[in-house]
């Protein structure tokens, strides 16, 4: 069970520390005890740090159902494109000002299907930017786009989805 407070990591490494030495009790759990004991050293976190802020792309996470993440997939390779390319080319639109995303509508609880990440990798400064775009939007839009708004919206209208025949 996490601390109370998120933030409060001298409770978390203390809790981490509590658990490698449990696992060290067992000789079967030693190597997974030394695995989570070396996730608190200070070379870990440093290397852990680094990667997070000095990798090429960072993965951007979209939420969409299965059947719409099937659909796009298809349909861009259909087009020849990737959903990385179709993603920069959203924030180049957003960007110069030929697209912008509308408020997304919510669906009730439980009301809509499974969800399911589409997963692309933009570039990391046209995603910096578009980011800080949507922010900087958000008071005269009344609502702040993200990244992934901005990217699902894009998708769909360049890729609808076909009506299910009548009847169904």
């Amino acid at each position: 069970m996490p601390p109370k407070k998120r933030r409060d990591y001298e409770a978390t490494r203390a809790l981490v520390t509590e658990a490698v030495e449990t696992l060290r009790k067992t000789k079967k759990t030693e190597e997974l005890a030394d695995a989570v004991a070396w996730t608190l050293t200070d070379e870990y976190i440093a290397a852990a740090v680094y990667r997070q802020h000095n990798v090429k792309n960072p993965t951007l996470p979209i939420a969409s159902t299965e059947t719409e993440r099937t659909h796009l997939k298809n349909a861009a390779a259909a087009a020849g494109n990737t959903l990385t390319a179709d993603a920069e080319e959203a924030f180049r639109a957003f960007l110069a000002g030929t697209f912008t995303p509308t408020k997304p509508q919510r669906k009730g609880w439980g009301t809509s299907e499974p969800q399911k990440n589409i997963n692309v990798r933009p570039d990391k400064e046209l995603h910096a930017a578009a980011k800080a775009h949507g922010e900087a939007l958000a008071d005269e839009l009344g609502w702040k786009p993200t990244p992934a708004s901005i990217v699902i919206q894009h998708l769909r209208r360049k890729y609808p989805l076909p009506e299910p025949p009548a009847g169904e």
